[in-house]
């Protein structure tokens, strides 16, 4: 939020405050100094002595932020937003269902973790998007408080894929890992300040009620035992780096190396992107002919993510991320 403010006040050409926000961030743990040299949003800064001192004082939290995020066992997994979470639940439903967004602004969000104000500022969570999926979904949301409290239990395996991962890139870093409760929309995403994982969204269990949940939601939650290969896969887009990922191509480049990688650390694909890859070797000629007439655009709709969004629940758009062509060039993906 600090950063974002100073770019906001570096844009209407306010440097004073621009600048003071600035080093706010970079005091608060802001580390990412490429990003800071090539956002455009500051550049009305860079004529202005202070900004070598920024550069100087990011550079420093970098090398601090890397040290401390070398080692993969002392990967953290933060669950702190979900106990937050459960507190804001309980004075949310004590009030009428058109009061509830407020509290679960004041409650839940305003005090959440980095992770979870990455999650709200990506738009993946709000306050209103959560009442309006507990309103909608008052059984589920019930049942799934006692399976809530037992990711921790994923960690050890985690942690492993971590090893792995540090055995075959020395460079990778593991931040931190954040657990929070969403809108039963998104299982996981990176962020600058880690990974952002929906606890909600690992709820599967025979005793765990359905029926209230739409068939995107109902096909998309996943046991708890299905977190270490979710992470592994996050934690290789955490490390990506590439230019320009305009074209379908590239994109499928993107999250075809993060499912290649992350089933290579981990041992496993999620089941459902096992499942995919069934589809789609039975069918790779046809979608291979498909693909290469459409890889340099940048319309995705038919390829990717569309599946992993409400509204789809077609398995073509969910299996064909990383659709493996015949020269070898894209690894399979989920």
């Amino acid at each position: 939020m600090l950063y974002d403010t100073a770019c906001s006040l570096a844009l209407v050409g306010d440097k004073e405050k621009a600048f003071q926000f600035l080093f706010s961030a970079i005091q608060a743990g802001y580390h990412r100094t490429s990003h800071l040299k090539t956002d455009s949003d500051l550049d009305s800064l860079h004529d202005d002595a202070r900004w070598a001192k920024a550069i100087a004082a990011c550079d420093h939290q970098e090398v601090k932020f890397i040290k401390d995020h070398s080692d993969p066992n002392k990967a953290r997994f933060i669950t702190t937003d979900i106990s937050r979470f459960w507190l804001a639940y309980d004075k949310a439903m004590s009030v009428a269902p058109k009061d509830r967004a407020a509290i679960l602004q004041r409650e839940y969000i305003d005090r959440g973790t980095p992770g979870l104000k990455d999650f709200n500022r990506s738009g993946r969570v709000s306050a209103e998007g959560l009442a309006k999926a507990i309103e909608s979904s008052p059984n589920f949301f019930k049942a799934i408080r006692p399976l809530s409290a037992g990711i921790d239990r994923q960690r050890a395996e985690t942690i492993r894929a971590f090893r792995k991962l540090k055995e075959l890139y020395p460079q990778a870093l593991f931040p931190d890992t954040y657990f929070l409760i969403g809108e039963i929309s998104f299982a996981g995403t990176a962020s600058g300040n880690g990974l952002l994982i929906g606890a909600e969204m690992f709820t599967r269990s025979p005793d765990i009620p359905t029926a209230e949940l739409g068939d995107w939601e109902r096909n998309t939650i996943m046991e708890q035992s299905e977190i270490p290969p979710l992470v592994a896969h996050e934690f290789v887009h955490f490390h990506q780096a590439y230019g320009s990922q305009e074209s379908l191509l590239c994109k499928c480049l993107n999250e075809g190396s993060a499912d290649f990688i992350g089933e290579l650390i981990s041992g496993r694909l999620l089941t459902r992107t096992q499942k995919a890859h069934v589809w789609a070797d039975a069918r790779e000629r046809q979608l291979w002919d498909e693909f290469q007439k459409e890889m340099d655009g940048t319309d995705i709709s038919h390829w990717l993510y569309a599946g992993n969004e409400k509204g789809d629940s077609s398995g073509r758009s969910r299996l064909l991320d990383g659709l493996q062509n015949q020269r070898g060039l894209l690894p399979k993906s989920r």
